[in-house]
């Protein structure tokens, strides 16, 4: 059962930014909601106030900054919308997939990039894509806003570099110089509706000396991880079995998987030596 809770709908950040420093630890920001209605469903959060972003200006929008080549997307943009976005699913497809895998369709119609993202979970299915990426977050507070890459703003499971009396508004992605290819493998218990035992993001692309590969994984560690030595194997030599062996064998090394209720470490360690593989050859296939 649901705790009583006051109830705040500003149009400003700055008033947003208020209430969550007068009332800290007491106070959950609500985006699309998919996690912490949940979790107040539950019992596990209780909260005397909710502050609703949704109010907000250019809250919910994808934007392509075509003068500095970035992809702004604000916080509360649902998951169905990227996942639908022709400019997304052209120049960053590798994120449109990893989108429309998460949950149900009536579920992405209110999930959010921003609250995927806050929520922190090492298995959330967009937050490896964006590593890959090299996304930005902004956060913005009373004292103003800041920026940092998503791979540093990821802490631990559920943690994060939020501080008390900051939202984040904006994710930015650099749009690639050349054609890109992308592929996101979601390993999980069932086909639909559930969270990732692993996830596989591998983006590739074209420049002057042929495709450039970037790897992140997710669910197997405690924040989703570039794999940057299978990079340095895939972009350093011409690609063959051989090679594409040896950079999914330096990702299998480069992972850190518990063991708990959706699978065991040992699953997770050959789970993801086996997507990442298949990844990489369904994105060499999808250039040729």
């Amino acid at each position: 059962m649901i705790n009583n809770f006051e109830y705040f709908k500003p149009s400003q950040v700055k008033d947003v930014a208020s209430l969550l420093k007068a009332y800290a630890d007491n106070i959950k920001v609500l985006a699309g909601g998919t996690d912490l209605l949940v979790a107040m469903q539950e019992g596990d959060l209780a909260p005397d106030y909710i502050v609703d972003i949704k109010g907000l200006t250019d809250i919910d929008r994808i934007k392509y900054d075509k003068e500095n080549q970035i992809l702004r997307l604000g916080a509360a943009t649902s998951l169905n919308d990227i996942a639908a976005s022709k400019v997304v699913q052209k120049h960053w497809p590798l994120l449109a997939e990893a989108a429309q895998t998460v949950g149900s369709y009536q579920l992405r119609n209110r999930a959010t990039i921003g609250g995927n993202l806050c929520n922190s979970s090492p298995a959330a299915d967009t937050l490896a894509p964006l590593v890959a990426l090299e996304a930005e977050v902004e956060m913005v507070g009373l004292e103003g806003s800041r920026i940092m890459k998503v791979k540093d703003f990821l802490v631990g499971p559920g943690q994060n570099r939020l501080s008390t009396g900051e939202i984040v508004t904006e994710l930015r992605l650099p749009k690639p110089s050349g054609a890109v290819k992308g592929r996101y493998i979601k390993h999980s218990r069932r086909k639909a509706v559930d969270l990732a035992t692993v996830g596989v993001a591998v983006i590739a692309e074209e420049g002057d000396l042929g495709y450039r590969f970037k790897v992140a994984l997710g669910a197997v560690a405690p924040t989703p991880i570039r794999a940057y030595q299978a990079e340095k194997i895939l972009n350093e030599s011409e690609l063959n079995e051989d090679i594409i062996d040896k950079a999914v064998q330096a990702a299998g090394e480069a992972i850190f998987p518990i063991t708990d209720l959706r699978a065991s470490k040992d699953y997770r360690l050959k789970m993801v030596k086996v997507q990442l593989r298949r990844a990489i050859e369904k994105v060499i296939d999808s250039w040729e």
